[in-house]
């Protein structure tokens, strides 16, 4: 019994002292949040001024890399089919700290878009933000974006 209450007292201290590598909330969080608040109001100045000069950002390809600016091209096309366009309230933001101390944050958040044509579509969308220095310095993003693809086509054109 003896042995057992010093295994338990140490394995409570070596875990008591390991540092800490998941958060709920951090500066690098709050950068993403931004990130997101200047996408909804199409800031695209704001949100270019988040990123480091040289970071990369995939989308949906992990060998197709783009420049910042090159990214925020592709999301005004985006946005640009969009009568409104809003971020679901219950996105779920996460960082850690990885074992060779990189800083990402974790972003799964529900997208929904009413098309100029006035259809309206939602998809999931996850993120991976990577930060050094309070700068973006490396995102991936993954969505599906067929729903979208499809209600853009015209009705006529699928027969």
């Amino acid at each position: 019994m003896k042995n057992a209450c010093v295994l338990l007292l140490l394995v409570f201290a070596f875990t008591a002292c390991q540092k800490k590598q998941y958060f709920k909330e951090s500066p690098e969080i709050d950068l993403v949040k931004k990130g997101a608040e200047n996408y909804l109001k199409a800031d695209w100045a704001a949100l270019s001024a988040l990123y480091a000069d040289t970071a990369k950002v995939v989308i949906n390809s992990w060998t197709e890399t783009k420049t910042v600016s090159e990214f925020i091209e592709w999301e005004k096309q985006g946005v640009a089919n969009y009568a409104s366009y809003k971020i679901e309230d219950d996105a779920i933001y996460e960082m850690v700290i990885t074992d060779d101390g990189e800083h990402w944050v974790h972003t799964w958040l529900g997208h929904t878009a009413t098309l100029k044509n006035g259809k309206t579509v939602s998809g999931l969308v996850n993120i991976a933000t990577r930060v050094e220095n309070g700068k973006v310095v490396f995102q991936a993003f993954a969505a599906d974006n067929l729903a979208t693809f499809l209600a853009m086509q015209d009705s006529t054109a699928a027969k």
